[in-house]
């Protein structure tokens, strides 16, 4: 009886994958283990799919289950340890580097061109890719998360919005020009235009030294110079000032229907600064950071102007200087600065809007004693800065027609026919 009781024993265990033991106090690590019952035996199993949905497994010819990267009928799998397909984001190491991977809801990987979530990535090999990036239809760049830039610049060259580069050089239709040249002279006197390929930077301009009253163009430099302060640390934009009698002035904003100690952050002034050009705004803020500190800065070598800045409210410009602030607007918009997205928020949300485009446009409008302006970025198939100047005297539909009338004429020079 003893000797039939061990030979069941023994046959219970036969065909049995072995357990190790794990050591006191330790985790037993999973071990791969081949699933084919005998050398012999290997090659004698049809592959293909098992399992459905999340847990799809591919058996091969061996017995066992794919793991990792698996060509099958030409197309490309990633298989996890345990041989269940992966799908979405997959993380994997390639000779020590981390590697991203994506595979699409029927487990195939992408490769080349890919939109994921809304954002566009470039896989090769179908690992993605970040960095410059050489396709048959031109340099595209991803950024360190593997987005493509689109509309936006990298190491100072801009990419359009398919995320392709375009060519620094530029060199306008002369045909265009001429229609820009006929809409300025056809408009009353007293105007003045510069504009900006922001690309190559170069310019062209009509009457750009003309002297004119800044007006509430002032708040765009000065909204830049307070971000530029709040990137280096030195100030707070949580910091908060009261509103008082002492800083309320009217004419224009929001702040003044108020009540007098009703508190604003630095973000909320900016901002209602930049859309709402908010005239209070600007006095609680230079309340606090005054114009002759900032007078300094925007005469810095750095932005190549000679502007007396030290009296917001007596303080003369031309369309030359307005024209270098939008190219400044621009350019810090794009530096990837702690607070450029948030500038660029408010500066192209502009509640009150002189020009009219298809393409996201930032502009601050000045408007004060008979002086009308504007300072714009055009974010168009190439970007450009447009300041228009103008002492034409009441704001009227005549002078705003006129103005978008330019601006239409140049637009053109910058966009795909």
């Amino acid at each position: 009886m003893m000797i039939i009781l061990l030979l069941i024993i023994q046959l219970s265990g036969c065909g049995k994958r072995p357990e190790l033991a794990a050591l006191p106090g330790e985790v037993q690590p999973v071990m791969a283990v081949p699933q084919t019952l005998t050398e012999e035996l290997a090659g004698s199993f049809l592959p293909g799919w098992e399992g459905s949905g999340a847990l799809r497994k591919w058996r091969t010819e061996s017995g066992g289950y794919a793991v990792g990267l698996t060509e099958i009928d030409g197309e490309w799998y990633w298989f996890d340890w345990d041989g269940t397909l992966a799908t979405g984001w997959i993380e994997t190491e390639t000779d020590g580097h981390t590697v991203w991977r994506y595979a699409g809801s029927d487990g195939v990987l992408v490769d080349g061109l890919t939109e994921i979530d809304g954002e566009w990535y470039w896989f090769e090999d179908r690992k993605m890719v970040t960095g410059w990036i050489e396709t048959e239809k031109g340099r595209m760049y991803a950024g360190e998360d593997g987005t493509l830039v689109r509309n936006g610049t990298a190491d100072g060259i801009w990419l359009d919005e398919d995320g392709y580069a375009i060519q620094q050089a530029f060199s306008p239709d002369p045909e265009l020009m001429d229609e820009v040249d006929a809409v300025i002279e056809g408009c009353p006197a007293g105007i003045s235009v510069v504009f900006c390929d922001l690309l190559s930077g170069e310019r062209w301009s009509w009457n750009e030294t003309q002297a004119y009253y800044i007006a509430s163009v002032f708040k765009l430099p000065y909204s830049l110079w307070l971000f530029e302060r709040a990137d280096a640390g030195e100030i707070d934009l949580n910091m908060t000032i009261p509103f008082t009698a002492e800083n309320h002035r009217g004419d224009a904003g929001i702040i003044q229907f108020s009540e007098y100690g009703t508190l604003y952050s630095l973000h909320e002034l900016i901002a209602d600064a930049l859309i709402y050009s908010d005239n209070t705004a600007l006095e609680m803020l230079k309340s606090e950071f005054p114009s002759t500190d900032f007078d300094q800065w925007i005469n810095a070598d750095r932005f190549g102007l000679t502007a007396d800045m030290t009296d917001s409210t007596d303080t003369v410009t031309n369309a030359a200087d307005c024209c270098t602030f939008a190219e400044m607007a621009f350019w810090y918009m794009e530096s990837g600065a702690e607070h450029a997205d948030e500038f660029a928020a408010s500066y192209c949300a502009a509640d009150d809007r002189l020009i009219n485009s298809e393409y996201v446009t930032g502009q601050k409008y000045g408007w004060w004693d008979q002086y009308l302006h504007t300072a714009a970025v055009v974010y168009a198939e190439r970007p450009f800065a447009i300041a228009i100047c103008t002492d034409w005297g009441t704001r009227t539909p005549e002078d705003e027609a006129n103005i978008q009338a330019v601006f239409d004429a140049v637009c053109a020079l910058f966009t795909k026919e």
